[in-house]
C-alpha cells in the first residue's frame, strides 16, 4: 500500500497531516483528525500512510479520490474497491525520446551545461509541458549524450565504409583552460545519396612537447583505429602541423599500358603538368592563409607614424569604453574590441569608430581630448579600411558552412588580386603609407598563395564546379590594367581536368576519351586563328 499511495499522491501529507516547516529527525507530524503524532523519516512516510489506513480509512478514500479528480486525465487510474485501493499508473510514453533530445538538441546543439536537467526552472519548465514527464539526473543525462554520439559516430562511419572512398580530414590542435593540449580530427565525405556528412573521428589528449613527430604520430595512433586512410588533410598554418602532414608519398597510376610513378609532397613543392593524382597531400586552411595575408601588411603599417597613433587611438578608445563608466555611459552604443586571435576584428574596430565618429569624439571631448580622432586620421583608417574588407569579404566567402569552399578559392584570389590592382584602389592609395600596405598586401598574396599555379586540384576543383566552370581563366575574365599573377590557360585547364576524369570516372560510366583529346586542340586552332 506504500508503494501506490507513494504513486497516487506524493506530496499530499500537508493536507493529511500538521508537517513541520522543516523536516527534523524525533520532530513528529501531528493528524489534523485524531490529533496523534506519529514520527517519519524523510525518504519514507509509509508510517503516516499507516495510521489513516488503521483508524481513518474513510477519510483516506474521500481524499484519494479527490486527488483523482484533480489529477491529469489519463494520468493514473484509480478502482476503490471493497478490497482496498489498487491503481494502475500510465508512464509517459515518449519519456526517453525527450531525454535525448535534451542531450542532443539542448546539450550537444545548444551548448548548454548538462546539469540543467537538475536546475528548478527547467524542471518547472517541463512540467508546465509535460506534468507526465520523470525527471532525470546529470548522470542520466551525461550517459544519455554519451550513447548518442557512439550512436551517431557509429552510423556515419558505416554510412563511410559503404562508400570505399577516402575522405578528407580537418586536424586542429589546441589548448584547453586546464592547460592539456588536445588533438582532434573531423572526417568529411559524401554518402551514396550525394550528401554531405562529417564525423569527429577522434579528440585525444597531446602530451608535450607538441613537435610535429609527435603530432604525426598521435594522428596515425587514433586513426588506425577506424581503418581510415585520408585523402586530403586540412590544417592550419602553423609550422609544426605543415611539417607534421608534409611528407612525401609515392603512388602510382595505370595510364594506358603504362605505369607513371608519381611524386606527391605538400603544395610548395612543384606537381608535374601531366599528374593530376594528388592523394595524400596537405592542404592550409586558406582562410588563414588570408589572414596571415593581412598581417603582412599591417606589419608595413608599423614604418609609418601617424597611422600607427591613429590605430593605436581607435584600441585606446576601445579599451576606454570598457573601462570607464562615464565614457560609457555617453555613449549610446558598444564599441568592438580587437582580438588577435578574431578574425577581421581589428577591421570592424576601425569601421564603427569611423560609422559612429561624430559621437565618439563628442564623449571624448571633457575628459579623454587626446584620444580625439582628428579629420586627416579618419581619412586615412577609412582608406585602410577599404583595401581591408576586400580580405573581410574573402575570409566570409572561403569560411562558409553551408556549401563547398574548395572550389572558390582560385576565384577569391582572383578577385582579391584584381581588387588590389583596381583604379581605384590606386587611387586612393596616393599617400604614401595606404600605397605601401597595398602594395605588400599584393605582393604577400601572391606569394603565400603561388601554389594555386603549381596544384592542379585547385583548377579541376573550380572547372567541376557548375558555378564557375572556366570562368577564373585568362581568356574569359575582364583584366584590367597591370599585370595578373594568377591568370589561367584554358586549354592547360581543360586538358587537366580530363586528365583527370579519364583516371578518375569508373568505366561504366561513358566518357568519351577519344573528345577529351580533341577539345584541347581545337581550343588551340581556335585560339590561333583568333590572333
Amino acid at each position: 500500500m506504500y508503494s501506490i499511495f507513494q504513486s497516487v499522491m506524493p506530496a499530499d501529507y500537508e493536507k493529511l497531516y500538521k508537517m513541520p516547516e522543516r523536516f527534523s529527525k524525533g520532530v513528529p507530524a501531528i493528524c489534523l483528525i485524531c490529533k496523534a503524532e506519529r514520527q517519519y523519516a524523510s525518504d519514507s512516510k509509509g508510517n503516516l500512510l499507516k495510521h489513516y489506513q488503521q483508524k481513518h480509512p474513510r477519510e483516506l478514500n474521500e481524499h484519494l479520490v479527490s486527488a483523482a479528480n484533480v489529477s491529469a486525465v489519463g494520468q493514473t487510474q484509480i478502482d476503490l474497491t471493497e478490497s482496498g485501493i489498487t491503481t494502475t499508473a500510465k508512464p509517459f510514453v515518449n519519456q526517453k525520446e525527450v531525454e535525448i533530445s535534451i542531450a542532443r538538441d539542448l546539450c550537444a546543439k545548444g551548448s548548454l551545461p548538462l546539469t540543467i536537467v537538475e536546475k528548478p526552472f527547467f524542471r518547472q519548465f517541463l512540467n508546465t509541458i509535460q506534468p507526465k514527464f520523470k525527471h532525470i539526473t546529470y548522470r542520466t543525462n551525461l550517459k544519455n549524450i554519451t550513447n548518442e554520439a557512439v550512436r551517431i559516430k557509429s552510423f556515419t562511419i558505416e554510412e563511410f565504409r559503404k562508400t570505399k572512398r577516402r575522405p578528407n580530414v580537418t586536424v586542429d590542435c589546441w589548448t584547453a583552460q586546464n592547460g592539456k593540449a588536445y588533438l582532434g580530427c573531423n572526417g568529411h565525405f559524401f554518402d551514396s545519396a550525394g550528401k554531405s556528412l562529417n564525423v569527429c573521428l577522434f579528440l585525444a589528449e597531446l602530451p608535450p612537447p607538441h613537435t610535429s613527430a609527435n603530432i604525426r604520430l598521435k594522428f596515425e595512433e587514433e586513426l588506425e583505429n577506424y581503418d581510415v586512410e585520408p585523402y586530403r588533410i586540412i590544417t592550419d598554418n602553423a609550422a609544426n602541423m605543415k611539417s607534421a602532414f608534409s611528407t612525401r608519398i609515392f603512388t602510382t597510376v595505370e595510364e594506358d599500358e603504362n605505369t607513371i610513378d608519381v611524386f606527391t609532397v605538400e603544395s610548395h613543392f612543384p606537381v608535374p603538368s601531366s599528374t593530376v593524382e594528388l592523394e595524400g597531400t596537405w592542404n592550409g586552411c586558406c582562410a588563414h592563409l588570408l589572414q596571415l595575408v593581412v598581417k603582412d601588411g599591417m606589419k608595413e603599417a608599423r614604418n609609418y607614424p601617424a597611422l600607427i597613433r591613429a590605430i593605436e587611438k581607435a584600441h585606446k578608445i576601445s579599451v576606454l569604453s570598457k573601462q570607464s563608466t562615464h565614457f560609457k555611459y555617453d555613449l549610446d552604443f558598444c564599441i568592438p574590441k580587437a582580438n588577435v586571435t578574431r578574425w577581421n576584428s581589428e577591421l570592424l574596430l576601425l569601421q564603427h569608430l569611423i560609422d559612429n565618429s561624430v559621437s565618439v569624439n563628442s564623449a571624448l571631448e571633457d575628459q579623454h581630448s587626446e584620444l580625439i580622432l582628428r579629420h586627416s586620421e579618419l581619412e586615412s583608417l577609412k582608406k585602410l579600411c577599404h583595401i581591408l574588407t576586400f580580405f573581410k569579404e574573402g575570409t566570409d566567402i572561403l569560411q562558409g558552412e553551408q556549401y563547398a569552399t574548395f572550389s572558390k578559392i582560385i576565384p577569391t584570389i582572383q578577385q582579391l588580386e584584381n581588387a588590389l590592382m583596381s583604379h581605384v584602389v590606386c587611387q586612393e592609395a596616393t599617400e604614401a603609407c595606404i600605397g605601401a600596405i597595398r602594395q605588400r598586401l599584393l605582393n604577400s598574396l601572391r606569394a603565400r598563395f603561388g601554389f594555386l599555379k603549381r596544384c592542379p586540384i585547385f583548377v579541376i576543383a573550380s572547372a567541376l564546379d557548375p558555378s564557375i566552370k572556366l570562368d577564373f581563366t585568362e581568356e574569359d575574365i575582364d583584366i584590367v590594367s597591370g599585370h595578373r599573377n594568377f591568370m589561367f590557360d584554358k586549354t592547360r585547364a581543360y586538358r587537366t581536368c580530363f586528365d583527370f576524369l579519364r583516371h578518375k570516372v569508373p568505366e561504366s560510366m561513358s566518357v568519351s576519351v577519344v573528345d577529351t583529346e580533341e577539345i584541347p586542340e581545337k581550343i588551340m586552332r581556335r585560339s590561333e586563328e583568333t590572333q
